[in-house]
């Protein structure tokens, strides 16, 4: 389906990817992430998970599983 999926962008456009996906998919129940690159910089991960469950999450409220 896809060759690469990266959800990468301020909170709007994330949410934006997440929701094309989504209809892409047809519905899905967990979105996974697999990142190999922030080894060095721990404090980067750790704003972006929060980014991504403090600000675009809650906007995804509206979407069932698939």
């Amino acid at each position: 389906m896809a060759e690469h999926v990266w959800l990468i962008g301020s909170a709007d456009t994330v949410e934006k990817k997440i929701r094309d996906l989504y209809e892409m998919c047809g519905g899905f129940g967990t979105l996974l992430s697999l990142v190999y690159d922030n080894i060095d910089n721990q404090q980067g991960w750790e704003n972006s998970m929060r980014m991504l469950a403090q600000e675009v999450m809650p906007r995804l409220s509206d979407m069932n599983p698939g």
